[in-house]
């Protein structure tokens, strides 16, 4: 994925679906520094995903979204040459219970910034959103490790959690922080 596709995708959006988004995941991180990713995540209001299914079923440059259903869909936009793998997020599950919509709103006031007209989550919430999974946070381990080697300051799980206490779920990331630290501990034991 390169970063101009990022862009073209972020400009996409505001024309063809109209909704408030911003960019998460690896996407986010690589405008900080240099991660590898494969597609375009972006955090959408639970709220609006009718709005974003009536769009995308009326642009013939993307197709349909997949599930039809659930917390994150799927999409492949065709802009120009590129064909570029967009993931919707529903912040839902990132909400912890609070109104829907105010994980997106907060991320947008507070945690991240725009650039080339695009708003880009902070490392910070992309860590909140990775240790607050909705399904096996495990799995997102791998990506804060690689973040963090590529240059992404260790504090950034402080900070993960500041926003995880903000949305009720404090304790959960902080165990989950601790276990990423136990095993970082453990893997650099067993490379001495």
């Amino acid at each position: 994925m390169e970063a101009d596709d990022v862009a073209t995708v972020g400009k996409w959006l505001r024309s063809a679906i109209g909704v408030p988004f911003v960019v998460v995941g690896g996407s986010a991180v690589e405008r900080i520094v240099p991660v590898a990713t494969k597609d375009v995540d972006v955090l959408i209001d639970a709220a609006d995903w009718d709005h974003v299914d009536s769009a995308i079923e009326s642009r013939k440059e993307a197709a349909p979204l997949e599930p039809t259903s659930g917390t994150i869909r799927g999409t492949v936009v065709t802009i120009g040459d590129a064909k570029i793998d967009l993931e919707f997020l529903s912040d839902e599950p990132f909400s912890g219970g609070s109104k829907p919509g105010s994980f997106t709103r907060y991320v947008r006031e507070h945690e991240s910034v725009v650039h080339e007209g695009v708003r880009y989550a902070t490392p910070a919430a992309v860590f909140y959103m990775r240790l607050n999974a909705p399904d096996d946070w495990r799995l997102y381990l791998p990506a804060i490790e690689r973040d963090i080697v590529s240059g992404v300051t260790p504090r950034t799980l402080d900070a993960a959690v500041l926003i995880a206490e903000r949305f009720g779920v404090g304790p959960t990331v902080r165990e989950r922080v601790d276990a990423f630290r136990a095993r970082q501990h453990a893997l650099h034991l067993g490379q001495d």
